[in-house]
């Protein structure tokens, strides 16, 4: 013979207003903390605000000098402005800048964000970077 189980309590379930409560509030985005979004984009900036300036200036020089050789539809990434960097002999304590540098030729319509593929430079040690493809002459 089967014995009869006690029936579960289901008060706090009953309510679909305290079901969602109980899951959500745990989840709640706190409003004084800021989103992946906003940390990213305050990174970049410091990245960019503590590079040399020297290397600021060449690397922006960079990236226009292979939208004018590569023309409109050509593509490039940041390993190709890091060797024509290399070439210059223009160095910064850190290369997290780039990301500054392509937000900017981003934001002026001089390229776009099209791809991504492994660096091939050592110290990169084969990640993913961005590909950019050039969408208007400079």
């Amino acid at each position: 013979m089967t014995e009869t189980m006690e029936p579960i309590q289901t008060e706090m379930f009953t309510d679909q207003t305290t079901q969602v409560e109980m899951f959500t509030d745990q989840t709640a985005p706190n409003p004084k903390q800021k989103s992946g979004e906003q940390l990213k984009e305050e990174g970049i900036q410091k990245a960019l605000d503590n590079a040399n300036d020297e290397w600021k200036s060449s690397a922006r020089q960079c990236v226009r000098i292979l939208c004018e050789s590569l023309g409109v539809g050509g593509q490039f990434s940041s390993d190709d402005v890091n060797k024509l960097l290399d070439e210059m002999e223009v160095t910064t304590h850190n290369t997290s800048a780039m990301g500054g540098i392509f937000k900017t030729m981003r934001s002026h319509g001089w390229i776009e964000h099209c791809a991504y593929t492994k660096s091939t430079r050592p110290a990169s040690h084969a990640r993913v970077i961005g590909v950019w493809k050039i969408i208007k002459s400079v």
